[in-house]
Formats: C-alpha cells, structure tokens, sequence
C-alpha cells in the first residue's frame, strides 16, 4: 500500500507538471499557436495538391492532436500542420513540396522515439496511419506491412495463419522506426534482426518517386535502408519473411530489492550458459518511488521450456509473476511498457560483450545512483523511473544474413545491446536527464572495458562523448569503485561495523532524512556498532581529512547538518534503551528517536524530558537543547541530562559528567556536534500516568476565536497548572489557512475549565482523550510532510499577544499564497507557524549554565516556522522567504513591546542553516570556543556540518 500511495502521488505530481508544461508549450512560441497553422500556406498548398483522400489537421482539432502525440512527452511538438497522406503518390508530392520550399518536416510510424525532432517537427509532420495493411501471402511465406503500425498489429493479424516476424518485443512500438533502425526481437537469436528478414522496402525517394526496393533491384539503396533510418526518404511499406508460430510460454516476473543478488546470479548465469536459440530474457533493474527492484521478462518460442531452463529464476521469491503457456501478442502485451507513457523520457545504450556478473553489479549501482538522485523520492528532483535493461543474446545472432547492412555495421564482432532508460516529468530538467543518462552510459562502458571488453567504444554512440565529465562523481559515489576511506574504514574497524556503499537498501534507509532536502548521497554508510568503532572512523577521516556527518534520527532540514557526500556515519546501532530504577535513570542510545524510548518506559511508569511528535532522533534534539511536553515541570532535556557516552575527536571515549569534566559537560548541553559524538544519553526519569490531550483543527471560519483563546491561555493559563500546555499551529495548505492545535495535560484528566476556551470552538476534526503518553505523541500528523523538502526558522518571543499572533496568521496566509502549488503553481506545499507558550519559570529548573540557551535570565518562548516545497530548485527562494518571514515577526514582536529580541537566542534546534552561530550561543560563544580547542585541537568535527564555533 506504501508503494501504491507513493506511486499514486508521482502520478499525481506527473499530472501536474504534465499540465504546467503545457500551459509554457503554448505561451512560449507564439509561432505554434493555432492562428498560424490556419493559414501557413504550405500546409494549404499540399492540401490543394495531393488527392482528396489525404487529409491535412490543424491544431484545435483531436486529430491533429492525436497524430503528434508520442509515447515520450519530450518528443511531442506542435507542428504547423499534420498531413495524413493516402497513398505513396501523396507521400512524394508532400516530400516534393517540402524540399521545394525547404520547410522541415518529420515522419511518424508508431511515435516511440524519445529523441525530439527525430519523429516530430515545428514544420509539417507527416502521419503515416493510413498505412495500415498487414497482407500475409502464404506462397512466398512473407507479409506486406505497412509503415504505420505498431507490431502488436501486426502479430494480431499474422496469429490466424500460425505465423510471425521478427519484430518488437514490448507493446507499442511502431514497426517503421524499429526496422529502420536494425530490430532486436524475441526472435533475434533465431532468425537475426529484423533487418534481416526484410525482403523488399517500397520508398518514396525524396524526389517523390516511388519504388520497391530489393537486394535486385538496388543492393546498394537495399542496404542502406536496413539500418539507415530515414536518410533515404519515406518507407510505406515493407516486405518481411514469415516463420510458424505456436503458442509460446513465459510473461513477467517483478522482485524487491532483497532478490537483487540472486536475480544477478541468476541472469548472469543465463547469458554465459544457456544456448537454446527458443529462449530468451530481459532482465530489468528500475529505480520507483524511491526503491529499486527488478522486472523480468522470460521468453520461450514453444508452449512449454525444458525442464529447468528457468528454474534459476523461478525458484527466487518474487513480488508478482505472470508467466504461462500463451500467445505470442499476449506475451507482447504482457509487459507493463506503457505505463510511463506521457511523461518525459530518453533512451541510450551500451554495446556488452559479455554479461558479467562484476558488470550487472555495476549496473545496480548506476540503478541506484540516479533513481536516488534524480528521484520524485528521495529528493523530489522530477525523475519517476529509471531503467536498466539486460538483454543477453547468442553469439551467431549477426551470422543469420551474409550480406552486409548499414547496421550492424560490423558482423564480425559479436555484442547485446544493453538499454538505459530515464524518465521524468518536468521540461527544464530534459537537459540534466539527457546528460545524466549519456554519463550513465559512459560509467558502464568503462566498467565494461575495465573488465577486459575491450574496444567497445567504437561500438558506442558518439552522443556518449557529449556529456559533461565534470558532473561526474569524483569517488565513490558511483558505487563501481569503493572509496579509498570508506574501504579503509571497513579493514580497520571491528566484523560488527557495517559499511554500506550506493546499490543497497541499507545504504539508502540511511541516508534519508524526514525533509529531503537533507538527504545527501555519501561515498559510503558507515554503522559502527561499538564506541570504539566510532572512534576508530573519527580516527581515520580526521587523517585524511574527509568531510563527514553523523546521524541519529535524520530530522534536522538544514543540508549537511547531519548529511554528506563523504563518509556518512549511521548511528543506528546505538538502540540500547536501560532503566534504572535505584538512580531513576536511563540510558538511552543515539540512533533511537523518542518514540522508542517512550514505548521501552511506559512499561515502567516512568518517563523522560524528550520530543513531541513522532519521529524526531534523540541525539540532535537532546544536544541542541529539548524543548518538551515536561518542559514546564523539569526544564529542557539538557536540563536532565546525567552524563554522556561521548567519543572524542581523538577517538577515545569517555563518560563526560558534572564531575569528570564540567566545561566539557557544560558545553554538550546545547552545543551539538562540536565536541565529538555522543553514542549514548544518562537521563533522569519522572513518573508517568496516562495523560490527557490530543489534536483538534479549525477551518480558516474560527482562526479568530482559536486566536482569542491562543492568547488567553498563554497569558493566565499555564500560570495554574505546570502539567498543562499547547501548540498553536496556523497551517496554509491546498490553497486554504487553517489551525492545528495540540492539548497535552500530564494526567489522566485535566482540571475543569482548563482548556474550556478551545473545547467550546466548533471544530472540524477532534482527537482528544485520556491516554498513554507514546498514544499523544503519535496523534498529530507530524510526518504528512515527509519527504518532501522544507525548512525550519523561529523567533524568541518574550509574549504571546493578540497582535502578535494576528501578525503570525497574516504571515501564514501571505506565504501561502504567494508559494503555494495553489492559487500560484509555485512547488509550496505546506506553511506553518507554531505557537508554543511555555511558563516562564522552565528556565529555573536547573541553576547550572549550558551551552544553550546562553542566558537563563531573560524568559523566552520559541516560536517555530515551517515551510515545505517540492522542487529543489526553489530551496534558495523558499529559505530566503522563511528568513524573511521570522523578520517581519520579529520587527511586530518588537513594535509591540518586546524589546532587545535581539539579545536573546535562537534556538539551533529551529533555526535556519544559514543562521549565525552568534545569535545561538551569544555570550558563551568565547567559552565554547575555548573548550572547543582543548578537546578538538585538528578541528576534526569541522569536517562535519551544523553550528561550527
């Protein structure tokens, strides 16, 4: 269902980018708008010239629309006109007029070609539906075929006769463009290509004759046309030979991504071994929805394979399978081919000698690589699917036709053709797509040649040459080369550290982030399972100087926090969580988030000082400060903080208490990253009953009454009760404000009257109880917005007054519309502005200085601000708005009384990337900087992002 929902959103989002591109198609060139089509007087003069059976479209019409449209979106141009000749007569006056008036042109069969303008043109586009005739003539054993069908046509006509032609092994694609261009088929290593089956063209040469061409007729044109593609003129019609065909067995098999080994072996062990020229299979690595997978096609030309033939792939747990004894259309069609029909799309290849099991690795790496790169998930870039098909074939497939053809041009060399497919939806990314699919096919060759395929690059396209060297990863990335550090780090640190590199799902689960936009593509995964291990990595890329993250929970939304395109370093190992009941304490580990914590507590009735929502990591928010739901009660989670687990920038570990070393101690509680990594947290705990609250909404009708209450809780009604808080949120979403609010009272029941001025507001929906303390903490939809990108911002605010807040509605609804999908097609999805009133007491709660927050004198609540977008191309503009936002509130904070904000700190748990480390650590920051040298004298952890002193 995940997958389902994920897909259905790509859907989704390719509607709407398929939309927009149209709306720029028409208002980008006015010379394609349909008042031009009208008259151009070409178009009117091969209507006037050809015979009334040749029809002539302009744009407005279905027709019209229907003829330039191609199975890749990013081949489809509005042309002047669609001329739909009858006859080859009518083909050769249309060509004669052309080449008079030397107006382009294009010709379309079966419309599967991704490149523009190879099938499609500004100028006059030449349909070719109306040939459309399949003659079978059972004395010559040969089928006439015209040049506007699609092979599933043709199949569909041959099937009553028993026989067939080697043609197109996947539906919807035509016949012109395919023969024309060689034809590797299912029949391929039964009977060659299917240029080598074709026994007469009938073209109509660009002086407008026409002719049939046979190897008598003309051997030289003959030649040229099988494999010559359209440089010879117009081909109506061709004359292929026919060979029996029975009921054939086989169809489609798909795998996760935990049978990508085995169907690896599997396939390579096919390619070198078996021999049957009836067989044959495409292997199919695709990158979807942010995970990779398999497709199999399995091809047997008789109803039943021998025993065994198969069995190494049919023996590996699949995902669907759809394989039987069949027809030879329906195997045909069997295959989901158009279901990235309408999008954007590119074609390359890579000529292999040899399907080697280093080489298929390398292509699940390349697989991996870019879908994770250029991705809808996980970083939102426009690509839906990318698509590495193997497609092993018999040595002697080019021994089948002694005479030469203008492709192959060499049939003394034996080589697969191995097809590389990209698809995406928006238009301004054809550029990068096109050059990321020719580096893609660059990368492989070189593997293949590095494997000893020698000489393939005079087998390669020369458009491979085009793409831009420098885009290439340097190291690593790749993923067909282990990274030098990457490698010395998995030599040197104990069997129980894993390093994960690009191609594995581990590799992937660690690298995400909650926001996208955080997700960075590293070198390698490093998961130390012990402290020493961890150590062990500090060591080594501190030598080397390697740039380098940390993660725990992956919540933060500021790029390189706590991602990198080095060594990235999963804390996910750290999961330990152990209560002590004489110390009322925990040891809680790094890699969890809270909601594990909770779950491994509430068994004991205790509890701890920890996040709010669902999914947040631990580590991060405990070292940049910890504002709770307990809050209130017993300060912020820094303030509970007994000791730390913390490995140095030297690699020793220590246990970092008040005692052992208080500047080092005092400096972890709120200085983040700065002075090593924390692989586990000593925390106090504090009894826990059941608690009480949840999440209602508002529609944008009562923004003013939530508003009202909003102020008057945060003014009076905290001063009651420490057990009991909110969270405020007004929310711009689908084009419409609205008010999220959060209720939490830390017992089974709050008092009478306490949160009566929110209860008495009609509400749109209500999730409000007694229960457990994990139960509130999931309530809210905190991770909606999940991959997707977004940004984090706040403002200190002494006060939350009415004018204020009216300030953060009209903030909210400003941005809104002004980024949103809807009503400005902007890529904004979400905007939220989080109040959060606390008492002013919480930072009483512990009377020893921590690094954050810098002055416990002066009383301050954190306002939070949220933005979250689509593209990442708009991540400068939506990070620039959210700045601007937090000022425009921080000058209405001030114009209302609450003066000197600037003296008070921005919490680093909110705040923006670009922020400076001032603001966060104000008067402490020459502390900071002096622990900072003592324990980090190489400035190790500045190899990592964040907050750097």
């Amino acid at each position: 269902m995940v997958a389902a929902a994920l897909v259905s959103r790509c859907a989704a989002l390719a509607s709407f980018f398929s939309l927009a591109a149209q709306v720029i198609f028409v208002q980008a060139d006015g010379s394609r708008l349909p008042e031009r089509g009208l008259l151009d007087p070409i178009c009117r003069r091969i209507a006037d010239e050809t015979s009334s059976a040749t029809k002539v479209y302009y744009p407005g019409s279905s027709t019209y629309a229907k003829a330039i449209h191609h199975w890749s979106f990013a081949s489809t141009e509005a042309s002047e006109c669609v001329v739909e000749p009858a006859t080859p007569e009518d083909v050769g006056r249309v060509l004669q007029i052309v080449g008079e008036t030397r107006t382009p042109f294009a010709v379309k069969g079966g419309g599967h070609s991704t490149n523009p303008g190879f099938s499609s043109t500004k100028g006059v586009h030449i349909s070719m539906d109306a040939f459309s005739e399949v003659k079978y003539d059972a004395s010559s054993q040969t089928a006439e075929v015209g040049a506007g069908l699609v092979w599933d046509d043709v199949y569909e006509a041959l099937e009553p006769f028993a026989v067939n032609v080697v043609g197109g092994r996947v539906s919807g694609v035509g016949v012109a463009g395919f023969t024309l261009g060689g034809g590797f088929s299912w029949k391929t290593n039964q009977y060659g290509l299917t240029v080598d089956t074709v026994v007469a063209f009938e073209l109509v040469k660009p002086d407008g004759t026409v002719s049939t061409v046979t190897e008598d007729s003309d051997s030289e044109l003959f030649f040229g046309l099988k494999g010559g593609l359209n440089n010879f003129g117009v081909v109506t019609k061709f004359t292929l030979k026919t060979f029996p065909q029975t009921n054939v067995w086989g169809g489609l098999i798909t795998y996760t991504a935990n049978s990508i080994a085995e169907v690896t072996a599997a396939t390579a062990e096919f390619s070198a071994t078996v021999t049957d020229p009836k067989a044959s299979i495409i292997t199919t690595y695709n990158f979807l929805a942010g995970s990779p997978g398999i497709s199999l096609l399995l091809f047997y030309d008789w109803p039943t394979p021998p025993p065994g033939l198969f069995d190494s792939f049919l023996e590996i747990p699949h995902f669907t399978r759809n394989v039987k004894t069949r027809t030879f259309l329906d195997l045909v069609t069997a295959a989901p081919s158009n279901v990235q029909a309408n999008q954007r799309g590119s074609f390359h290849m890579v000529p292999v000698l040899e399907y080697t099991p280093s080489f298929i690795e390398a292509v699940v790496n390349q697989t991996v690589y870019w879908g994770t790169r250029l991705s809808l998930l996980p970083f939102l870039r426009t690509g839906t699917f990318f698509s590495y098909a193997v497609e092993p074939f018999l040595p002697n497939i080019y021994t089948h036709n002694a005479n030469p053809t203008a492709y192959p041009y060499s049939r003394s060399r034996f080589f697969s053709p191995f097809n590389i497919y990209f698809s995406w939806l928006s238009p301004t990314d054809d550029k990068l797509f096109r050059d990321s699919v020719l580096e893609s096919a660059r990368a492989l060759l070189d593997v293949a040649q590095a494997g000893g395929q020698s000489n393939l690059a005079l087998a390669v396209q020369v458009a491979s040459a085009k793409a831009d060297s420098s885009r290439l990863p340097e190291r690593g990335l790749l993923g067909l080369l282990v990274d030098p550090i990457c490698a010395q780090i998995a030599d040197e640190t104990s069997p129980a550290t894993k390093v994960y590199y690009p191609g594995t799902p581990k590799y992937l689960k660690a690298i995400h982030h909650w926001s996208v936009a955080s997700t960075q593509l590293s070198d390698c995964v490093v998961e130390p399972a012990t402290p020493e291990d961890v150590g062990r990595v500090l060591g080594i890329v501190g030598e080397t100087h390697t740039s380098f993250a940390v993660k725990g929970g992956g919540h933060s939304t500021n790029p390189g926090f706590s991602s990198t395109d080095g060594v990235h370093i999963s804390m996910a190992a750290f999961c330990e969580v152990e209560y002590d009941a004489s110390s009322q304490t925990v040891e809680v580990g790094a890699g969890l988030v809270w909601d594990d914590v909770y779950a491994k507590l509430e068994p004991h009735s205790v509890n701890v000082v920890g996040g709010r929502v669902s999914g947040v990591g631990v580590a991060g928010f405990a070292l940049g400060g910890g504002f709770s739901w307990k809050t209130n009660q017993y300060g912020l989670t820094v303030d509970t903080v007994v000791a730390f687990e913390l490995v140095k920038p030297d690699g020793t570990v220590s246990t970092v208490t008040e005692d052992s070393d208080w500047e080092l101690f005092f400096g972890l509680k709120g200085g983040l990253n700065n002075f090593g990594i924390v692989t586990k947290f000593t925390l106090k705990t504090h009894p826990q009953t059941k608690v009480w609250g949840g999440v209602i909404t508002y529609t944008a009708n009562y923004i003013p009454d939530v508003t009202a209450a909003t102020a008057e809780f945060s003014a009076t009604g905290q001063l009651k009760d420490p057990k009991a808080s909110i969270i405020t949120t007004y929310n711009f979403l689908a084009g419409s404000p609205g008010v999220t609010l959060l209720l939490f009272y830390d017992s089974p029941t709050p008092p009478p009257g306490l949160f009566e001025s929110f209860l008495k507001i009609p509400h749109f929906t209500k999730d409000v109880k007694t229960r457990s303390f994990l139960d509130l903490v999931k309530a809210p939809p905190s991770n909606v917005q999940a991959n997707q990108r977004g940004s984090f911002h706040m403002v200190p605010v002494l006060e939350y007054t009415p004018s204020f807040i009216n300030a953060v509605v009209n903030q909210s609804v400003y941005w809104g519309n002004r980024l949103s999908l809807l009503p400005n097609l902007r890529t904004g999805t979400f905007f939220s502005y989080a109040v959060e009133p606390f008492l002013p007491t919480i930072y009483t709660h512990n009377a020893n200085p921590t690094a954050y927050p810098y002055s416990r004198s002066r009383f301050f609540s954190p306002f939070n601000i949220y933005f979250s977008w689509i593209s990442p191309t708009d991540d400068k503009l939506f990070r620039k708005s959210i700045l601007e936002s937090a000022q425009a509130l921080t000058d209405a904070a001030q114009a209302g009384g609450q003066s000197n904000l600037g003296e008070v700190p921005l919490y680093p748990n909110y705040a923006e990337g670009s922020t400076p480390v001032e603001v966060v650590y104000g008067d402490h920051l020459d502390e900071l900087r002096a622990l900072k040298a003592r324990v980090d004298p190489e400035n190790v952890m500045g190899l990592a992002g964040g907050f750097k002193l």
